[in-house]
């Protein structure tokens, strides 16, 4: 409704790992939002979709409020080529005449050449949807605080006079909460139970040594599903993080199965058989913290010496990966190739590796080797 009659700011909000990136990314990417777009732009007008979405910059850095500027100032002129004579019109006249510039727009140069064109959309006839990502993470550059940054949000729809409205997510913190319009938000957490729900059950439902227990213990097992889905506060992440350490637990299990008890009633026998399994799994979820940053401190802090140099390497590798995209990927034979270099004592040994060829070229035990070893080495800060 908000994308074909909606105005001002549409915020959605959560928890870190709630999925508020895949929704917003769910929704600028969806066949029905253009056409929904379209009828809220009306007849005659000339509709253009804009996208933000913060992500590490060069060196690791975030991108701070002048990267969001630029962003969206290179989309709207996208969208509305003709007003790139307008805006920038000495450097239109060089390119037009086919001369050499070295020119690139200042900041300044760019703010005012935003604030220009938002304010005269309405008149022109253009309509914008902003789609802007995570403004928690912007950085603050030239003095802009998410105080300001909340207020330029603000002000940019007010001053279109309808021409330019925006969808955005954010954490739940008080300057967004405050500044942005709770009418037209939605907290994600509050959406996503029933589907948390679902993920527990088929993740441990579906598991054979699970339905062992439940069969011999239903009403801890249905107790330790409603924990989970409480404990998670609407974090598909956490789950996601939670649930391979208790579905290991239950394949490690030497719980004794059903066939070598006696064959009349064995319910009570089955629930003593079971119970260090449950109570193990239930350790692991008392020693798991809730909050995700606080989760992934104890997964670094519970790599072992031994493996620290590993883990940096293969951490290493999949930040270069973020850096130079399709140029690099690791794959997990490659990870295993990594393991072997930083194993062997001979500095030449990547020079000098001979891969097998024909009928010993079998990947498959070294890519279960290479998983095992990254589960391991990792504690679950890399995964598959």
């Amino acid at each position: 409704d908000w994308l074909a009659k909606g105005d001002g700011i549409f915020h959605i909000t959560g928890k870190p790992g709630s999925g508020k990136t895949i929704l917003l990314n769910y929704i600028y990417t969806r066949q029905g939002t253009s056409s929904r777009l379209r009828d809220w732009a009306g007849p005659g007008n000339k509709l253009g979709e804009v996208c933000f979405f913060f992500g590490l910059g060069v060196g690791g850095h975030r991108c701070g409020c002048h990267c969001l500027r630029r962003r969206l100032l290179h989309d709207m002129l996208f969208k509305v080529p003709d007003e790139i004579p307008r805006v920038f019109p000495a450097l239109w006249r060089r390119l037009d005449a086919g001369l050499a510039t070295d020119y690139t727009p200042t900041d300044q140069d760019i703010r005012v050449v935003l604030d220009h064109l938002i304010r005269n959309a309405h008149d022109a006839g253009y309509r914008f949807c902003f789609f802007i990502d995570a403004l928690d993470q912007v950085e603050d550059d030239a003095g802009v605080g998410l105080y300001d940054l909340a207020e330029l949000l603000r002000m940019w729809v007010n001053e279109s006079r309808g021409a330019v409205k925006m969808c955005v997510s954010s954490r739940e913190l008080p300057v967004f909460m405050d500044q942005l319009y709770p009418a037209r938000r939605i907290r994600l957490q509050d959406f996503t139970e029933p589907d948390m729900w679902s993920l527990v059950r088929q993740t441990l439902q579906t598991d054979p040594q699970f339905g062992l227990l439940e069969s011999a213990d239903p009403e801890d097992c249905q107790y330790l599903i409603s924990s989970l889905v409480d404990r998670s506060e609407g974090v598909f992440l956490w789950l996601g993080l939670v649930l391979p350490k208790i579905t290991r637990v239950l394949r490690a299990s030497s719980a004794v199965p059903p066939g070598r008890l006696p064959i009349c009633d064995y319910t009570p026998l089955l629930s003593l058989a079971y119970r260090p399994t449950l109570e193990k799994i239930w350790r692991i979820l008392e020693t798991i913290p809730r909050e995700l940053q606080d989760m992934f401190s104890s997964m670094h802090a519970s790599i072992r010496e031994e493996h620290r140099q590993e883990a940096y390497s293969a951490g290493s590798l999949l930040r270069l990966e973020t850096r130079v995209g399709k140029i690099f990927t690791l794959s997990l034979l490659g990870y295993s190739f990594l393991a072997e270099i930083l194993e062997s004592d001979d500095p030449q040994y990547a020079i000098n590796y001979q891969p097998k060829s024909g009928s010993e070229q079998d990947p498959t035990h070294q890519l279960e080797d290479a998983s095992r070893r990254l589960r391991v080495t990792c504690c679950g800060l890399l995964e598959l």
